[in-house]
């Protein structure tokens, strides 16, 4: 029995991508004008955390040596989403740039926008490509008005028997297609290659006994005041083709240079339940924690999450007492007096 595991995704914090009005390679440059003093700028929404996808561990946390002592920025800029309503002429301008043709007649089935049922929400999603009786099209494209995109070729899927490239080999497939797209965001540089699909072979027993990598995925990197801020992955199969991209870097404006708290403040707010924390746990019995790593991003969530800022956070890291594995946590950056925290939504029919 095969199960066919699908791993090509986003790095969290690198991860949860940047497009042009006419999803051009051209990103806008940020404004270097000088941003406002500390007395001008306006509370911003405070942007929502990772989410843990778990029940929250109980950690008593303590600070590993010289931690507190890290010199980070007193202020960084905070940046605005610059949203544009997908249009067919962006999505065929973003086939076209990966090879894929739309034809004036699949154009004209095409609508000019899309709607939804969630209006907060606006992206376009399409299969281009030549319509026969077998086939919607060789390409599934969505753009969201972020400017952030996924493309998946559906003649290129890696297939079970297929043995993913070297990291160099997939790299330079990767980077011929970006330069022959020109789909590269200015100031978007390699960043690494990790895995992509596999295939796990069990047997009778379940138990895997082989486990064959079908595709890599090159990722690069964006930063922003040398802070990482988004991420485009490309999926190159094992026969060398491009096979999936996946942009998750908004188009962004600075909207002013924000005050920070410092990694003490930031530690002192984990240990009193700040933060949103993921990592090994026992119910009912608190776990002795140490922060050993702490850093700043610049966090932009999936695609899905529709911000309208992006925003510095801490991401702190370390060992948990009697487990293999370490935990993670997630802080808001900013210092509280400009943050507004968000109100849940009422729920229909309520007040």
């Amino acid at each position: 029995m095969r199960r066919y595991l699908a791993v090509f995704g986003i790095i969290l914090l690198g991860g949860l991508g940047l497009l042009s009005v006419l999803v051009s390679a051209n990103e806008p440059t940020p404004d270097q004008a000088t941003s406002p003093r500390p007395a001008d700028l306006k509370p911003v929404a405070a942007a929502p955390l990772p989410r843990t996808g778990q029940y929250p561990a109980r950690y008593v946390f303590s600070a590993a040596p010289g931690l507190t002592d890290q010199v980070v920025p007193t202020a960084l800029p905070v940046y605005q989403v610059v949203r544009v309503k997908p249009t067919r002429d962006m999505v065929c301008d973003l086939a076209e740039r990966a090879g894929v043709p739309v034809s004036p007649d699949r154009y004209a089935l095409m609508p000019e926008t899309q709607a939804h049922p969630f209006p907060q929400l606006t992206y376009y999603s399409a299969t281009v490509g030549q319509l026969t009786e077998t086939s919607l099209g060789e390409l599934d494209v969505q753009l969201f008005e972020s400017g952030s995109y996924m493309l998946r070729f559906r003649n290129r899927e890696p297939e079970p028997a297929d043995e993913a490239l070297s990291d160099s080999a997939a790299r330079a497939a990767a980077d011929a297609f970006l330069a022959q797209s020109g789909l590269l965001p200015e100031g978007c540089t390699f960043a690494l290659v990790g895995g992509g699909q596999s295939t796990e072979s069990t047997s009778d027993q379940g138990q895997t006994y082989q486990k064959r990598v079908n595709s890599k995925t090159v990722i690069y990197e964006r930063r922003l005041d040398g802070i990482l801020c988004g991420s485009l992955q490309v999926e190159v199969n094992g026969r060398g083709e491009v096979c999936a991209v996946r942009r998750n870097m908004p188009n962004l404006v600075p909207i002013g240079d924000y005050p920070l708290i410092s990694v003490a403040e930031a530690v002192d707010a984990l240990k009193q339940g700040r933060a949103a924390v993921a990592g090994p746990f026992r119910p009912g019995e608190p776990i002795p924690a140490t922060v050993d790593t702490v850093r700043l991003v610049y966090y932009e969530g999936s695609m899905l999450l529709n911000l309208d800022t992006v925003q510095p956070i801490y991401v702190l890291g370390g060992p948990v007492e009697g487990y293999p594995n370490p935990f993670h946590a997630y802080l808001h950056a900013l210092r509280p007096e400009y943050l507004v925290e968000l109100q849940p939504a009422p729920l229909p029919g309520k007040p």
